[in-house]
């Protein structure tokens, strides 16, 4: 992605006035002017400074990445949606079933 596409997708799809955490990539050189705050980790030396930490988005990531590879291609319109479901398995890991039992349960629920 080039630094303009990033560029655009942020001031899209983010708040002015965030704070971003980014890693090195120049992509990142800029936000300033668009009204964003931001704090850099050197992936190089190490994945944390202070509170600013990327493993989180790292881990997450090579989660989704190790099954999405599974279904050899999804469609961009559906994407959102497996991106939403791996999110949800990653952070009620190890065992999501009882979590996503309750979730349908209660949409069932408020729904009838």
């Amino acid at each position: 992605m080039r630094a303009s596409e990033l560029r655009s997708l942020l001031v899209a799809k983010v708040k002015r006035g965030s704070l971003v955490y980014t890693d090195q990539f120049k992509g990142y050189d800029g936000l300033v002017a668009y009204d964003f705050r931001y704090e850099r980790v050197d992936k190089t030396t190490r994945f944390a400074n202070g509170r600013v930490y990327l493993n989180g988005i790292e881990g997450f990531w090579s989660f989704a990445k190790e099954r999405l590879a599974k279904f050899h291609g999804i469609s961009v319109s559906h994407f959102p949606l497996y991106l939403k479901d791996h999110q949800f398995r990653y952070n009620h890991r190890p065992n999501c079933f009882p979590s996503m039992l309750q979730a349908v349960k209660a949409f069932v629920e408020d729904h009838h």
